[in-house]
């Protein structure tokens, strides 16, 4: 199917449109999606450009409605195909460093994979062709939702992976980051699709008798709300400071090539031993090493335990670290993500890893991608853990493992069990210096921000943060560095809309499209007032004798 421009196949009517709407040269569709993809990718770390998104669908906006169906699809596509493969292309190291791919294959993959991704984009643009013609207002009530229940389903099909939401990308910016805790970061996508749909509708109706005057009592109508709620976020309670505690983060940088050598096992325990005691120095309380820090199997490790146990009790500290795990189930031997809390009275609790990493951990579609099993380390043994409480510090404390911090349900989970700090135990070192960990980042600080907790981040190679309950960073190892973070973190409150209601703007959308759905069928189909069926045709009206 061709994506040149063909006026006449089923264009939308839009009033006052220029000649050079009527007549755009044959690549401008292509070139107005490619922009819509260029601003996306910008929107998003590392460009990390976030204000971009406030207009970054407004070219894809402004010629799929101009287009057939079949054509909005494709422009569609074709935008998210660009943005998907290009905001992923740290996942072509990942592959090729670790699943020994040559580039070109891994290249292909990844651009597979912004294939599938890009159809959602697709169906988003079929939606809004497909709404285009419709009178009234009706785009208003039908883009923003379509958006949010498009993009969550993304988040979760063909496997779980929540990465460039599009309500990320005002991670870094204070002043908004209490909306996450109204909405969550959907909720600030359903915004963001809004305010691109707003500048959308004021662009094409600049030429209408009257235009200016209704785009005036749109922004009226969506700013009122928008401010008053930022106004009432903006009242905040005083910090209560001598409730925080002193915590200390580890980042030993090891290469991931590397860190699973033999020969290193003994060293990498010292590295962290050693810089611990520097955070122990300085009155650190709890100590947080990333994920897998420890390669040997601290359950079964005799000399490596008592090594950790008797730090713990010597130095008075909570210490909080991966490990590997293992078990025997149903005859066969399976691996678990694990994170181990050790007590300073000799306590032991361990919480292993929920959402396992598609294609990182197990493959998905195993029957249909048996070829890609080669890819995974250990493939077929990894398993899921199962939901725990948080640890009992002195502050409880939610564990997060990797890219479990990208999911929004599992942080709030946590949350609701208590917790009022989390910690996410990670490691980035597959991302290299790519674009990866800085996405990674940006999605832990808005759990901070959707919950009101602060998240305590070690990362095997970094970015190691502590972010407060706010979203803000407060301090942070980089990429490559070797060394030790120690902050007071004051514990969150959790109280958040966000907290007690979860994805409830999602469930909002659903109702929105099913409200618009029957009301547009009622008007296909009206009932008459005795309550059968009126066909407008006429063509098959009841027999009235």
């Amino acid at each position: 199917m061709s994506l040149r421009w063909k006026p006449e196949a089923g264009t939308c009517k839009i009033p006052a449109m220029t000649a050079r709407a009527k007549h755009p040269r044959p690549a401008e569709p292509i070139i107005r999606a490619l922009l819509s993809s260029f601003l996306l990718i910008c929107s998003f770390p590392g460009p990390d450009a976030g204000w971009l998104s406030a207009v970054a669908l407004v070219p894809l906006l402004t010629i799929v409605v101009r287009v057939g169906k079949g054509r909005a699809f494709l422009l569609g596509w074709l935008c998210g195909t660009v943005w998907f493969a290009v905001s992923l292309n740290w996942l072509t190291q990942t592959i090729r460093l670790y699943g020994g791919l040559p580039l070109v294959a891994s290249g292909l993959l990844i651009l597979l994979l912004g294939c599938v991704l890009g159809l959602y984009i697709g169906i988003f643009a079929l939606t809004v062709r497909c709404i285009s013609d419709w009178p009234g207002a009706w785009w208003f009530l039908v883009i923003p939702p379509a958006w949010v229940l498009i993009e969550y389903a993304r988040s979760w099909i063909p496997a779980p992976f929540p990465w460039l939401l599009l309500g990320t990308v005002f991670w870094k910016y204070p002043a908004v980051s209490g909306f996450y805790g109204l909405f969550g970061v959907y909720g600030l996508s359903f915004i963001l699709v809004l305010v691109n749909a707003l500048v959308w509708r004021t662009l094409e109706d600049r030429r209408r008798p009257g235009g200016g005057r209704l785009a005036a009592v749109r922004l009226v109508a969506f700013m009122v709300p928008v401010l008053l709620m930022y106004l009432a976020l903006s009242v905040q309670g005083a910090t209560d400071e001598e409730a925080s505690i002193r915590i200390g983060i580890v980042q030993g940088n090891y290469d991931q090539g590397l860190k699973w050598s033999e020969s290193l096992k003994e060293e990498i325990v010292r590295t962290y031993v050693g810089l611990s005691d520097q955070a122990a120095a300085a009155g650190a309380s709890l100590i947080l090493w990333p994920e897998t820090s420890v390669t040997s199997y601290f359950q079964s490790d005799t000399q490596l335990s008592g090594q950790l146990r008797a730090f713990s009790r010597q130095r008075d500290v909570h210490l909080v670290f991966g490990s590997p795990a293992f078990q025997w189930r149903e005859g066969r031997h399976v691996l678990y993500n694990r994170a181990y809390h050790l007590a300073p009275d000799g306590g032991v609790r361990s919480y292993d890893k929920i959402r396992l990493v598609p294609f990182g951990e197990y493959v998905p579609f195993r029957p249909l991608l048996s070829f890609a099993a080669r890819l995974v380390p250990g493939e077929g043994q990894f398993v899921p853990g199962k939901p725990t409480d948080p640890f009992p510090l002195s502050v409880p404390a939610g564990p997060l493992i990797c890219y479990e911090a990208s999911m929004p349900d599992l942080s709030r989970d946590q949350v609701r069990r208590g917790a009022r700090i989390l910690l996410n135990l990670t490691n980035d070192a597959w991302f290299g210096t790519s674009w990866g960990p800085y996405q990674h980042l940006a999605m832990a600080a808005v759990r901070a921000a959707e919950l009101r907790t602060p998240l305590l981040r070690a990362a095997n190679t970094g970015i190691s943060a502590v972010i407060d309950d706010r979203g803000r960073i407060v301090k942070r190892l980089g990429l490559l560095e070797r060394g030790v973070i120690v902050a007071d973190v004051t514990p969150g409150s959790g109280g958040t809309m966000y907290s007690r209601w979860g994805d409830w703007i999602v469930y909002l959308s659903i109702l929105m499209i099913i409200f618009i759905g029957l009301g547009k069928i009622r008007k296909i189909y009206p009932i008459n007032q005795g309550g059968k069926g009126h066909d407008p045709s006429g063509r098959f009206q009841a027999d009235r004798r």
